[in-house]
C-alpha cells in the first residue's frame, strides 16, 4: 500500500484526459490548489468506508472561500436535519471537483491475516520506509517525523489500524495532488479533517503526500516536479473552531453520502442522503467515484451513477 496505490491510479485509473476533470482543471488553471478531505471509516450507522476529496482553485482569500462555505453549509451532515438548496448549488459549482473513494478491505493491505501478522507487518513497513529514506540521503530535518512514527510502531500500543487508515488516506491525497501537480500547480494546500488520522505524529500524513507524490511521479512520469505540499494549520488563537475547518464541510457531505449508499439494494440510509445523491452524485459533471478493492491484489473500478432511462 502507499506509494503503490498512488502510482496503480495515476496508471490505471484516471488522468487528465477526463472529460469532466480536465474542463475543470483548463477553466481554472491556477498555480496554488486546495484540497479538502474527509472520511467516514468503521461507522456502524453505514455500509461504506469513504474518504471524499474536494479540489478548489486557490483563487481569492482562503478566508473569504471559507466564509461563502460556511454560509451554504453550516453544520456538517450529520448535524443537518434539512438540505437547503444553497447547498446543493454549492457542492455542484463549476468551482469544485469532487473525487469519492469507498475502500473495502484496506486494514489488511499491509500484513497477513492474523493481527499479530498485521502488526509486525505495519512495523516493518515503517521501518522499511525510515531506511529507505535514510538510503535515498534525505535531509535529517525532514526525517524527523518518520523517525517519530518509526518510534511510535516500536510501542507496546502502536494501533496498526490507524497506521492502515493513514497511508490509504495519504496515498489517496498523493493521487489527487499528483494530478494538479501534473497539471502545472506551484503549490497544494492540505486541508482535511483535523481527527486521529491526520494529527498523529504531528501531521505526519502530509509528509506522506509530498513523499508519495515525488516517488511516484519521477517512476511514472520519469520527471520531477517543482511544486510545494503545504498543510493547513489553524492559529491557537482559533480555538476549536478554526475557519479552515469550513473546507471540510464539502467533503464531508459526499463522504457521508456515499457511506450511507447500501450499493447492492441501491438505497440510502436518510432522506436528506438521497436528496444530496440524486443531486451531486447522480449524473454528475464534478464528481468521480472509486471503488478501491484491497484483495491479494488492489483492484480499482470507477462507479458511474446514472438515471434509470424512461420506457
Amino acid at each position: 500500500m502507499g506509494p503503490s496505490v498512488t502510482e496503480m491510479l495515476l496508471r490505471t485509473t484516471i488522468n487528465n484526459q477526463e472529460e469532466e476533470l480536465s474542463s475543470f482543471l483548463q477553466k481554472h488553471n491556477e498555480g496554488q490548489w486546495i484540497l479538502a478531505a474527509d472520511f467516514c471509516l468503521d461507522d456502524n450507522d453505514y455500509y461504506n468506508n469513504t474518504c471524499a476529496i474536494t479540489i478548489l482553485p486557490l483563487n481569492e482569500d482562503p478566508r473569504d472561500i471559507s466564509e461563502r462555505i460556511a454560509k451554504a453549509i453550516p453544520k456538517d451532515i450529520k448535524k443537518t436535519q434539512s438540505i437547503d438548496p444553497s447547498t446543493l448549488e454549492l457542492l455542484r459549482s463549476e468551482e469544485a471537483f469532487h473525487f469519492v473513494f469507498l475502500l473495502e478491505g484496506h486494514r489488511g493491505a499491509i500484513g497477513a491475516a492474523s493481527e499479530d501478522s498485521r502488526l509486525q507487518a505495519n512495523r516493518e513497513y515503517v521501518q522499511k520506509m525510515v531506511s529507505d529514506l535514510i538510503a535515498a540521503g534525505c535531509p535529517p530535518v525532514n526525517l524527523k517525523p518518520f523517525k517519530r512514527l518509526l518510534e511510535a510502531s516500536k510501542a507496546k500500543s502502536f494501533n496498526f489500524r490507524l497506521m492502515a487508515d493513514l497511508v490509504a488516506i495519504s496515498s489517496l491525497l498523493a493521487f489527487v495532488a499528483a494530478l494538479l501537480v501534473r497539471n502545472g500547480a506551484l503549490a497544494v494546500w492540505l486541508f482535511p479533517d483535523r481527527d486521529k488520522i491526520t494529527e498523529w505524529c504531528d501531521g505526519v500524513y502530509s509528509d506522506l503526500v509530498q513523499n508519495y507524490i515525488s516517488g511516484v511521479l519521477s517512476v511514472v512520469d520519469e520527471k520531477v516536479y517543482d511544486c510545494e505540499i503545504k498543510r493547513a494549520i489553524p492559529s491557537p488563537a482559533d480555538g476549536k473552531n478554526s475557519w479552515i475547518d469550513s473546507f471540510v464541510r464539502m467533503p464531508d457531505y459526499m463522504a457521508g453520502v456515499v457511506a450511507g449508499w447500501n450499493i447492492e439494494n441501491n438505497l440510502i440510509t436518510s432522506e436528506k442522503r438521497e436528496i444530496i445523491f440524486i443531486n451531486n452524485i447522480v449524473d454528475s459533471k464534478n464528481a468521480i467515484l472509486l471503488r478501491l478493492c484491497f484483495d491479494k491484489d488492489l483492484s480499482i473500478e470507477k462507479i458511474a451513477v446514472s438515471r434509470k432511462a424512461q420506457t
